[in-house]
């Protein structure tokens, strides 16, 4: 087998070689910027690659590339690096993490709350976390529609149990007093989130619609409602809106702000 550099992979992309081509593999084993470009099936290298027919275009694009990807060093670098799969893999992972972190002080009523409603809501958050984070790190942006679906499940879902939580668990628990309640469910929720944010910003290519940001709160503000609801025993619906859902609002806010 004979060693290929990084002139070599672009020549070899150019040539419609495969991906998965063994020499490729081995220099992109070492070579983070080369790996980055036969991600996800060459999806990056491939469209530089037929960008343009004219040679000192190409030549002046790659070389822009080039400079970017020299300039990406680093454990951020390495997970932005890695296959969207994996990178969505990982989040997906920190949703359930976070939720774990409810685990750490249980809901006072917990022996006497329906495990299986309970289970219904944790698998509702996660799940629409999940594709939430799925519309956060795109390999190609999704289509509109479904950035638009995949946002009003992420911030509807915790408006729909504010206002059915109560019916849920054929109980009522209103905690009070109410600000000091709410602030403090608010706070000790964007905190546990906090992990999530910081992997999320990891692991974005910084590519794609400016939406994936705002997707990528709502999946942390998820992660905090799962969180919140295997600790926080209330139920009154302005408790829930106010110190459970408006934790993705807030985080959504932020990432509007960043983003502008």
């Amino acid at each position: 087998m004979t060693r290929v550099n990084c002139e070599d992979v672009r020549d070899a992309l150019r040539g419609g070689r495969p991906a998965s081509d063994p020499e490729l593999a081995a220099h992109a084993a070492g070579c983070a910027q080369c790996a980055a470009l036969l991600a996800d099936e060459a999806a990056l290298g491939r469209s530089l690659a037929t960008a343009g027919s004219d040679g000192e275009f190409d030549a002046a694009l790659w070389g822009e590339l080039e400079r970017d990807l020299g300039a990406e060093t680093g454990a951020r670098a390495w997970l932005r690096s890695r296959p969207t799969p994996l990178r969505a893999g990982l989040a997906v992972g920190g949703v359930f993490a976070v939720t774990a972190l409810g685990l750490r002080h249980l809901r006072p009523n917990w022996d006497g709350l329906s495990k299986a409603v309970l289970g219904a809501w944790l698998f509702a958050f996660t799940g629409v976390a999940a594709l939430a984070v799925r519309v956060a790190l795109p390999v190609l942006d999704a289509s509109s529609a479904r950035r638009r679906a995949a946002l009003l499940a992420a911030f509807g879902l915790p408006v729909v149990y504010a206002a059915l939580g109560e019916l849920s668990f054929d109980a009522t628990f209103v905690a009070a007093p109410f600000f000091a309640s709410a602030l403090s469910c608010f706070l000790y929720g964007t905190l546990l989130s906090t992990p999530l944010v910081a992997l999320l910003w990891l692991l974005d290519r910084g590519s794609g619609s400016r939406s994936r940001l705002i997707a990528g709160a709502a999946a942390c503000g998820l992660a905090a409602n799962a969180a919140l609801l295997l600790h926080c025993p209330a139920t009154d619906p302005a408790h829930l809106l106010v110190g459970h859902g408006a934790i993705g609002f807030t985080l959504a806010l932020v990432a509007w702000l960043f983003a502008r």
